[in-house]
């Protein structure tokens, strides 16, 4: 009885933690700015904890947000990293980011994910 509940508890957890397809799609994507890592491997090198989730606005807008921990200007901060999904082209693009919920300017944005770039190269 204990290994049948032990088992199906193991499916269920497994089946929980599947990735939508929008959320595999920023994942094993790539930036034009960075063709050299997919924005998994970016994020897995550069922030801690990172959890991935996809959303729909009202407006049927589809959306990615990474959210998880970093360092700026020597200190802890909670990040957000927002991408806009193109079902019809299928395709992504940055959108926005935060840092303990305040939002960011785009070229803060542009610096991070250079930053995110030269660190993947450095350790190649």
């Amino acid at each position: 009885m204990y290994k049948i509940f032990s088992l199906m508890v193991l499916i269920i957890m497994a089946s929980g933690c599947t990735d939508s397809k929008e959320v595999q799609m920023v994942k094993n994507g790539k930036l034009n700015s960075c063709p050299d890592a997919t924005v998994e491997q970016l994020i897995d090198n550069f922030m801690g904890l990172p959890t991935w989730e996809s959303s729909e606005s009202t407006d049927g807008k589809t959306f990615v947000n990474i959210v998880g921990d970093m360092t700026y200007a020597e200190r802890p901060v909670s990040a957000t990293i927002q991408f806009i999904i193109n079902k019809k082209k299928g395709t992504f693009e940055f959108n926005a980011l935060e840092f303990n919920s305040v939002p960011q300017m785009n070229k803060m944005a542009l610096g991070l994910i250079n930053k995110m770039c030269q660190e993947i190269r450095r350790k190649s």
